[in-house]
């Protein structure tokens, strides 16, 4: 059976909001980003793969919270967060 893999794209300078959108709170007051992940396991894909930009905010809350809430039910599952620099 074929892998099936999800690409976030969450980077983006959110210049109008003020904090990266990907962080506002958006249904049941989950981030948009942690619904996006939480969708993504609900499909059952094998690997998500979020992008980030240069937002050094979001990254860590993508690393420090919001991967790790979601991936303690998922152990199979692979994260992968990319930067640019």
């Amino acid at each position: 059976m074929d892998k099936l893999g999800l690409i976030i794209l969450a980077g983006g300078l959110s210049s109008r909001m003020g904090q990266p959108k990907a962080l506002l709170p958006w249904v049941n007051g989950e981030s948009l980003i942690s619904h996006a992940l939480r969708k993504g396991l609900e499909a059952d894909v094998d690997d998500i793969i979020i992008s980030i930009g240069h937002d050094d905010q979001l990254g860590h809350a993508i690393q420090t919270h919001i991967i790790d809430t979601l991936s303690n039910d998922e152990k199979k599952k692979s994260f992968y967060c990319s930067g640019f620099y």
